[in-house]
């Protein structure tokens, strides 16, 4: 018998909801063959079918390479500039299908989406990850407030369709750290404190890299070679900004997936996260009081969760679905407590936590030469807590690591090029890691540092000056980490169950 038999099962209780069987008109759809203007690369072509769902005029989704709908497309929307639609006739999905029912779910979310957007409008649905985030907006929806940083509530709402065609609800309650101010009254407010994304004011709310200031010069003043405009005229033509944000706009850097480029400081707003709290406390002498009060009100019980959920269940059910008044009841089902997960270390040996790999060594070793990047006191030495752990990791994890690498702030040269090669030479004596200390600095300068070395294929770890031993081993595991290291594995359970 396995471990898990051998322990009582117990009742979960689930925050999904059923909703009703899919009838046969659920699973009915006008199909289209779709040819999008111009033909897109090849590997690219679901993608570009995928941009021309949402434009039709009807509520719509992509089933691999075609268009389903539960309406007919506007003859006006079958031939356009952009794309060519050609009806094939009525297709009828099955739930066993598995990428028939995930449109099903995708057609559902987004007829849910359709109908609180029309129904509700003092509320905001986001779609998020698969699923919808229902807002309560204005101050309404502001459940706790500090200085410069606000928590908002939502609903959380996801659909799925299991193979026997029975439609589920999930739902849960949803928090966010928002800050009602933009980027530049962050920075005037709190200049020392970093923030590392930002997304826009405006429109699409894309979200961005922050890299940190990038010119003392004015909007006006920045050109962008590409568009033949400055970036005023930019954000004043193509978003009718207004032009006070834009003329007293400071100019930033941000980047994407694909490139960097300039932005302006009145049309972003931070993105805030648990750590920036945790850096303002630090800043302000507040010590843990807002973490906690932040953590202590987005957790809730599961009582509270489920009267939420439960309410907004049955605003879906009578007024998105249109069903018969119903008892709104939380799906049910039997588990079973697994029996707590075991640490392994250095030659699959239990540890407690991951602390303990300093005395009994990491589960799998990888880089071993180190440089060190000390842009505070130029000594050419690692901090002595910092190097005794980490050789003392090593020594457990049986191999031994190179640590003569040694770069000042004497070293790293201030042109482009030079900084280039200076990386560009460590990289050619085989480190790939390398530990910057530094004062604490603005964002930028650290960033500045990360993207030159990850250009030359390196990983940093930085550290702020002083480290007791416990700090010393936090540095010493995350250097560990960028280093291809492996401080732990979890063991698997080899259970019947769970296969």
């Amino acid at each position: 018998m396995s471990l898990l038999h051998q322990n009582q099962s117990v009742e979960v209780i689930l925050n999904r909801f059923f909703v009703k069987e899919l009838a046969q008109e659920d699973l009915t759809f006008y199909e289209y063959a779709c040819r999008p203007n111009p033909l897109p690369e090849p590997g690219e072509e679901q993608k570009a079918i995928a941009k021309v769902c949402n434009r039709l005029g009807v509520i719509d989704v992509r089933l691999v390479s075609r268009i389903i709908t539960r309406e007919r497309v506007s003859p006006s929307q079958l031939k356009t500039p952009e794309w060519e639609l050609e009806e094939c006739g009525l297709r009828d999905l099955t739930c066993a299908n598995a990428q028939e029912r995930s449109a099903l779910e995708s057609f559902e979310r987004k007829g849910i989406e359709s109908r609180l957007r029309s129904l509700y409008t003092k509320t905001a649905v986001e779609s998020i990850g698969g699923g919808l985030l229902w807002w309560i907006t204005a101050q309404e929806g502001v459940e706790l407030s500090g200085d410069g940083w606000e928590i908002h509530r939502a609903r959380r709402i996801d659909v799925a369709v299991e193979p026997d065609g029975k439609l589920y609800l999930e739902v849960d309650i949803h928090h966010r750290l928002y800050t009602p101010w933009t980027l530049h009254e962050w920075l005037e407010n709190y200049p020392d404190i970093p923030i590392k994304w930002v997304r826009n004011t405006y429109g699409k709310r894309e979200t961005w890299e922050y890299l940190g200031i990038f010119s003392n010069q004015s909007p006006r003043e920045i050109q962008l070679p590409e568009l033949k405009i400055s970036l005023a005229e930019y954000h004043l033509q193509k978003y009718n900004a207004p032009r006070e944000d834009v003329e007293s706009s400071w100019v930033v850097e941000v980047a994407s997936k694909q490139r960097c480029f300039p932005h302006l400081s009145r049309r972003l707003s931070p993105v805030l996260t648990l750590e920036t709290l945790a850096s303002l406390e630090d800043n302000k002498g507040f010590g843990s009081k807002v973490i906690d009060r932040v953590i202590k009100h987005v957790r809730k019980s599961l009582k509270e969760r489920l009267q939420e959920s439960e309410k907004t269940v049955k605003t879906i059910i009578e007024n998105v679905y249109n069903l018969p008044k119903v008892e709104i009841e939380p799906l049910k089902a039997q588990g079973y407590i697994l029996p707590k997960p075991k640490l392994l270390g250095s030659d699959r040996r239990q540890v407690q936590n991951p602390a303990r790999v300093r005395y009994q060594g990491c589960a799998k070793v990888g880089e071993t030469k180190f440089g060190c990047l000390n842009l505070y006191d130029n000594r050419r030495e690692y901090p002595s807590e910092v190097r005794k752990c980490l050789l003392e990791v090593a020594q457990k994890s049986g191999v031994e690591v190179e640590l003569g690498f040694y770069a000042t702030q004497q070293d790293l040269p201030e042109g482009d090029l030079a900084r280039k090669r200076f990386w560009q030479r460590w990289a050619e004596q085989g480190i790939k890691t390398v530990l910057v200390i530094m004062p604490w600095s603005p964002n930028e300068r650290k960033q500045k540092i990360r993207m030159e070395a990850l250009a030359a294929g390196i990983a940093t770890q930085f550290m702020i000056p002083g480290a007791d031993p416990y700090k010393a081993l936090n540095v010493v595991l995350g250097l560990l980490c960028k280093a291809a290291w492996q401080p732990v594995l979890l063991e698997p359970l080899d259970h019947p169950e769970l296969n």
